[in-house]
């Protein structure tokens, strides 16, 4: 019977398929980023004309772009399990996070899924799945260096205690059902 409330595999892993082709687009717009730069300095300089504007933007775009088609990349050619849920609780397989070991579901309080602005694109808002919990600094003292600064200020900027954040289109998994599931489960660790 307990196991019946997990309603996916208990292993999330990356949606490879949207990562692939979001690294196809961004490797394209930083090839397009080249092309400007060469048009924009009269083609390297041998013409007698050229755009000082574009010579400028150019190099700035084509650095922020190259930069999301290695994230994205990497996110794609990602084989590893990002996080698991078991009877006992949640289990996260960043390397950051091998101190941690299993989140008790009596120690999570829920699950958000929180918009932010954390975009180059200005406009573009990102879903970030958070994982809520009681008591975070016991488990952010266990996180590594790099995670637990940006999640210390992740927390404070948004008001919340999480211990682990993604950016949910990354998932391969349905996140209303994700949710669903781990509100389930920290009920039914609350009713034992």
């Amino acid at each position: 019977m307990e196991t019946k409330s997990l309603q996916f595999p208990n292993k999330i892993y990356i949606n490879k398929e949207k990562a692939r082709k979001e690294s196809i687009l961004f490797g394209v717009l930083t090839l397009c980023c080249l092309f400007g730069f060469w048009y924009g300095t009269g083609k390297f300089f041998t013409e007698d004309f050229y755009y000082p504007k574009l010579v400028i933007f150019m190099p700035i775009c084509f650095v922020i772009l190259l930069i999301e088609t290695i994230k994205k990349h990497k996110t794609a050619s990602n084989n590893d399990v990002i996080l698991s849920l078991t009877e006992k609780g949640i289990q996260f397989f960043n390397k950051d996070y091998t101190g941690v070991s299993i989140v008790p579901w009596s120690e999570i309080t829920g699950s958000t899924e929180i918009e932010t602005g954390s975009s180059y694109f200005g406009s573009a808002k990102v879903k970030m799945l958070c994982v809520n919990v009681k008591t975070p600094s016991i488990y952010l003292d266990k996180i590594g260096n790099n995670s637990k600064k940006k999640l210390i200020k992740f927390n404070t900027k948004n008001n919340i205690k999480s211990i682990f954040t993604i950016e949910s289109a990354t998932l391969a998994v349905d996140m209303i059902a994700l949710k669903k599931t781990i509100y389930q489960m920290v009920e039914k660790s609350v009713s034992n």
